[in-house]
């Protein structure tokens, strides 16, 4: 596992960091975490001058853990005198997104609002007739242009699509959370700012990977349980009913001063013998379309078809196992289980991972499966 420090905003000037100890996740859809301790009595770190080259917002932590590299802005230090220790505590680029605006350049001196009090328009941002991935793309391209906004963030091409999403300048949404929405749409798209190496290995930069709609890869990650040495140790499978649903309601509209409403209907579950349950959820209120109320209903019905099923296990880190990150898919192979899941491979799809300097297991965690 390796270290490291650059400047946030150009990803250069890069600096080992020697560590006490490290640890990290790997997550989509989501900022990733990231923290690292070190020793300020240790020469080498003496030499990096971590108190001016360590500022928190101005700075990024990544890890290098095997194939997986994460990392972003640095949030957080804290000194331990007594101690004599330095822990940094990053979180990954979207976390970058929880502290801008969508809006479009502006003047220290432009309003939002008329002389009226009335909104002014010509700060919405409205995109038409594109990929819901092409969507992201510009809202973070758009956040780019202004003074001091400029980031290492490199783009997929643009994808075909015919969605829009038209936003208000005066509701002042934060494009992190107009990135969590978007993910929460029917076949809404992954969203991941994954860091690399620049070109000439001297920086770091972010590229912004959208799913269509899945982030994955074409190889599956095989994990085999029935095995007397098991790479597996740790499982835990939770299966949870709290939003099971047969009808689906979604709100939204305020901004317009209308009522949207939309729901879903599957009658499977009642079929099956369950009780009749409905699901509510209001959007954001700038919603004020009635397909993507309708589209958020229809992604709340296919995530509450069935009790969510979780995994959770450890697997020891072992490069002949290929390459696995967050959002590929994977399988484990059971046998005669003592709760009784069916003996078998069982599919599955990483949702997050984890892994600190102090061990070599790497913590697994699946998305929502089935029961």
């Amino acid at each position: 596992m390796r270290v490291r420090i650059c400047d946030l905003k150009s990803g250069r000037r890069i600096l080992d960091l020697p560590y006490l100890k490290a640890s990290w996740t790997s997550e989509i859809n989501t900022a990733e975490s990231v923290s690292a301790t070190v020793d300020l009595n240790d020469p080498r770190i003496r030499r990096l001058g971590l108190y001016n080259a360590t500022w928190p917002g101005r700075t990024a932590l990544i890890v290098e853990d095997e194939h997986l590299t994460v990392g972003g802005p640095l949030w957080k230090r804290a000194y331990d005198r007594d101690a004599g220790t330095l822990e940094l505590t990053a979180r990954g680029m979207w976390s970058y997104f929880d502290h801008r605006t969508l809006l479009p350049v502006m003047t220290d001196y432009d309003r939002l609002t008329n002389p009226d009090g009335s909104a002014d328009t010509r700060y919405d941002t409205n995109l038409n007739n594109l990929s819901y991935e092409t969507i992201a793309k510009r809202w973070i391209q758009q956040s780019m242009r202004w003074t001091g906004g400029g980031m290492p963030i490199v783009f997929q091409d643009d994808a075909d699509g015919t969605f829009q999403r038209n936003t208000k300048g005066a509701e002042l949404k934060l494009i992190g959370d107009l990135l969590t929405d978007l993910t929460g749409v029917e076949n809404g798209p992954d969203i991941r700012f994954q860091p690399r190496r620049q070109a000439d290995g001297l920086g770091y930069e972010w590229m912004l990977m959208c799913g269509h709609p899945r982030i994955t890869s074409p190889t599956v990650t095989k994990w085999d349980m029935s095995v007397t040495r098991s790479p597996v140790t740790d499982l835990t499978v939770e299966d949870d009913a709290s939003n099971l649903a047969s009808i689906t309601w979604r709100t939204g509209g305020a901004a317009a001063e209308k009522a949207i409403i939309e729901r879903g209907v599957d009658h499977t579950l009642t079929d099956r013998g369950f009780p009749l349950y409905e699901r509510v959820t209001s959007l954001s209120s700038s919603v004020i379309n009635d397909d993507v109320a309708l589209d958020h209903a229809l992604e709340d019905l296919r995530t509450s078809a069935m009790p969510e099923r979780t995994w959770s296990f450890k697997v020891k880190r072992d490069h002949r196992l290929g390459i696995y990150d967050a959002g590929y898919p994977a399988m484990i192979k059971t046998r005669n289980d003592p709760w009784g899941i069916p003996d078998g491979w069982h599919p599955m799809r990483i949702m997050s991972l984890a892994g600190a300097s102090d061990s070599d297991d790497i913590q697994v965690r699946t998305g929502v499966t089935y029961g």
